[in-house]
């Protein structure tokens, strides 16, 4: 079982997130993409992030752990989620832009590759990544989930398939320099 299938731990993660948002990322986020275009959140979790996308773009949230889904729409029935792996990436919809924050670390790195490329593919002509990950070279498990580390050169190499590099920066979460952001733009493979 993993970690998230456990309601109890579902709740916990709620309730420690509950005053995180991410608006210093999603005013970044709107300096590369339009004003009402479609963004696929993966790892939606307990939808801060979710609301605040909201406001400017057409999104749909993401989530493999069916208990933050089903919290998240019994408060809003109305909003566009899936459930849906962001290793699989099993979707037959499409979008201008792909969102996660802190999310993809849980990935091992070859699952990050599988998901990088199932991204390529539901991604419109154009579009755009726009990830966080921790930054550093080590691996740690917490409750048995996995938080895989990187560094800069290692996410340029793992993007550069398909994508253009736009922005790659360090930045402050809790610590000095302890995040990664990578925005990337999709063309052609050569």
């Amino acid at each position: 079982m993993d970690y998230y299938d456990d309601l109890k731990n579902v709740e916990s993660y709620i309730e420690m997130a509950k005053d995180c948002f991410a608006t210093e990322l999603i005013s970044k986020l709107k300096l590369y993409l339009k004003k009402h275009s479609t963004v696929l959140e993966l790892g939606m979790g307990p939808g801060n992030d979710f609301k605040l996308l909201m406001e400017n773009f057409h999104v749909t949230g993401s989530d493999k752990y069916l208990h933050f889904i089903d919290i998240y729409k019994k408060k809003n029935p109305e909003a566009d989620v899936l459930i849906m792996d962001a290793v699989m990436m099993d979707t037959d919809r499409s979008f201008d832009c792909i969102y996660s924050n802190k999310v993809l670390p849980h990935l091992t790195k070859q699952e990050l590759d599988m998901s990088i490329q199932g991204q390529w593919k539901v991604l419109n002509e154009n579009g755009i990544l726009f990830h966080t990950f921790w930054k550093g070279n080590e691996a740690e498990y917490h409750g048995g989930m996995l938080s895989q580390y990187y560094l800069e050169d290692e996410l340029k190499e793992k993007f550069s398939k398909g994508f253009e590099l736009l922005l790659i920066e360090s930045y402050r979460e809790f610590e000095d320099d302890d995040s990664i952001l990578i925005v990337v733009k999709k063309i052609e493979k050569s």
